[in-house]
C-alpha cells in the first residue's frame, strides 16, 4: 500500500501500519495479523474479534489446544456464528493443523449425530436457548411498559381534552 506522507500525514500512516500489523485473532499465546488471515483467504476480522472475545472463556493456551480439546457443539454460544467458526477454521489452517472439515471428522466419530450443521447445533444448545427466552421476556416487557404509557397519556390528554372542551362551553354560555 502507498502511504504517501505529505496527503495522508504521518500519525494517519502510524496508525495504519498499527492496525494492519496488530493481532485481529488471538487464541491464547497464538496472534494472528491481517495478513496472517488473508493469506487463507479469510477476511472476516469483525468474525475474528468476536472469537477472540468468545475464547478466553475456554481458557485455551493455543490454537492447537482448541482443535484437541473444543467440539463445534462447545462453540455453540450466543455471540459466535457460522462465520466466526470459518474463521476458527482459517486460523487451523494458517497454523497448518488440518482443515476445519477435519476437526469435524474427529469430532462427529463418536457423535451419532454428524450430519447437523453448526446453525443447529447452536439453536439447540441451552444457552441460546435460555438467550432467547430471555429476548422474548424483555420484548414482553417492553411491550407492557410501551402499552401502559400510552394508556396514561390517553388519559391525560383525554382530561386535558374534557376540561378544556367544559372551559369552552363556560366562556361562551357568558358572553
Amino acid at each position: 500500500m502507498d502511504l504517501f506522507a505529505p496527503i495522508l500525514g504521518e500519525y494517519a500512516i502510524r496508525k495504519i501500519r498499527e492496525r494492519s500489523s496488530a493481532a485481529v485473532l488471538v487464541i491464547g499465546r497464538d496472534r494472528f495479523t491481517r495478513a496472517d488471515l488473508a493469506r487463507v483467504e479469510c477476511f472476516n476480522f469483525t468474525a475474528a474479534h468476536l472469537l477472540t472475545v468468545k475464547i478466553r472463556s475456554f481458557d485455551v493456551a493455543s490454537i492447537a489446544d482448541v482443535f484437541r480439546s473444543l467440539s463445534p457443539r462447545d462453540l455453540a454460544i450466543p455471540g459466535l456464528g457460522a462465520v466466526s467458526l470459518a474463521t476458527l477454521g482459517a486460523a487451523f489452517e494458517a497454523k497448518s493443523l488440518r482443515t476445519l472439515s477435519t476437526k469435524d471428522a474427529k469430532h462427529n466419530a463418536a457423535d451419532t449425530k454428524n450430519d447437523v450443521t453448526f446453525g443447529t447445533l447452536k439453536s439447540h444448545s441451552l444457552d441460546e436457548q435460555a438467550a432467547r427466552e430471555e429476548r422474548r421476556a424483555t420484548k414482553a416487557r417492553k411491550s407492557t411498559r410501551r402499552d401502559k404509557a400510552h394508556r396514561i397519556r390517553v388519559e391525560r390528554y383525554e382530561r386535558r381534552m374534557s376540561t378544556t372542551t367544559h372551559e369552552n362551553h363556560t366562556t361562551h354560555d357568558r358572553g
